[in-house]
């Protein structure tokens, strides 16, 4: 389907749920508005992430992945205001659907992505993608001025010839499954860290704020740390101040008032948290081929929910069930485990993007395994 009609269909179930959840009367039903809500949602981020990674040149990717992040994380004031500010569940529904609608708004006028008409071998709407994304930047092309090499690699890529290549190609397999578990462990630590507030601030709307503040400052600074050292670099980097900050809240430590170590130590480890997902984001964009992405970034969607689903039981109930320190200590390991895997992923800042599954390999040929 490309990437602007699943785009399209993702936000559109999703405001249809927000809509249903206007009316919802009892517990199943809002359950299942949740549910939809969700599979709109993750269908929706997950095509235009990719169309970005398809249509913006490298040297701008690093840019608007830190912008599009800022702007997200505004969703936290709009999470406090609307949760302090509407009491009744179904207004909140209805202010959340109508933030959506403003925000859903701009997919309608996105083009779609010539290398997707490219990987299906239509080469005449390939040209007429380019000339109005071209016509949009401001540049004059016509079509008989465009010409598309034919790669005739991209042309057979069928799902069964993409699952092929993992075999044929071992290390674009090794590199989707590192993927995998990092967006695993990043997911279940930021979302763990903002379902768990009431368990590790005294106030959950302060904390939402002070989120959102953090969150804005490590995005700003991440753009700056990964053009300077690096997609790899900036994720380990990332990584340890995670891994740092959860070892931290292991210890019982009063501060000020009623905040303890737990607690600063959480909303800084969210940072680093914050920082590696938005650099894993842009990492996953640029390691995996251009006949694969779609399929890959299916993959760490699915193993990222899976993250998102635990988080809630981890800093919660298994919270309470144990000590809070078999919790911070288990994730410790997790986001050591992540860093080595990190290790073993290729630097792409400096590299041009794969169209093909071979061109992963042809890219490990220069590879250091030195930080």
């Amino acid at each position: 389907m490309g990437r602007k009609r699943p785009a399209l269909l993702g936000n559109t179930v999703s405001l249809a749920a927000l809509l249903g959840g206007v009316f919802c009367t009892d517990y199943w039903s809002l359950l299942a508005v949740r549910f939809f809500q969700g599979f709109g949602d993750v269908i929706a981020t997950t095509a235009v992430f990719i169309w970005v990674m398809d249509v913006l040149p490298s040297e701008y990717r690093l840019l608007i992945t830190g912008y599009a992040f800022s702007i997200g994380t505004t969703g936290y004031l709009l999470v406090a205001g609307v949760g302090y500010l509407i009491n009744d569940w179904h207004h909140q529904f209805m202010a959340t659907l109508l933030i959506s609608v403003v925000l859903f708004s701009p997919v309608l006028c996105i083009v779609e992505s010539p290398r997707y008409y490219l990987l299906k071998n239509d080469k005449d709407n390939a040209k007429l993608a380019l000339q109005t994304l071209a016509k949009i930047n401001g540049i004059s092309y016509h079509l008989d001025e465009i010409r598309v090499s034919d790669l005739e690699e991209r042309r057979t890529h069928s799902l069964r010839q993409q699952i092929k290549e993992f075999k044929l190609y071992p290390w674009l397999l090794i590199e989707t499954i590192i993927l995998g578990y990092i967006w695993f462990f990043v997911v279940i630590s930021f979302y763990g860290f903002n379902f768990g507030w009431g368990n590790l601030v005294p106030n959950v709307y302060v904390a939402y704020v002070a989120a959102w503040a953090g969150e804005i400052i490590t995005y700003i600074i991440c753009i700056s740390v990964i053009n300077k050292a690096g997609r790899r670099r900036t994720l380990i980097l990332t990584h340890a101040l995670a891994v740092t900050c959860m070892v931290l809240s292991m210890f019982d430590v009063n501060l000020v008032g009623s905040w303890t170590l737990e607690s600063f130590s959480s909303l800084i480890g969210l940072f680093g948290v914050s920082g590696a997902r938005c650099v894993i984001y842009l990492y996953t964009g640029e390691l995996v081929p251009t006949t694969h992405r779609g399929l890959i970034f299916s993959f760490t969607s699915v193993v990222s929910r899976l993250g998102s689903t635990v988080s809630p039981f981890v800093f919660h109930d298994l919270y309470y069930a144990t000590d809070r320190r078999v919790v911070l200590g288990s994730l410790g390991l997790l986001g050591l485990l992540s860093i080595i895997g990190a290790v073993f992923l290729v630097e792409t800042s400096d590299k041009a993007t794969p169209e093909v599954g071979r061109d992963v390999l042809e890219r490990r040929k220069s590879h250091s395994y030195k930080i």
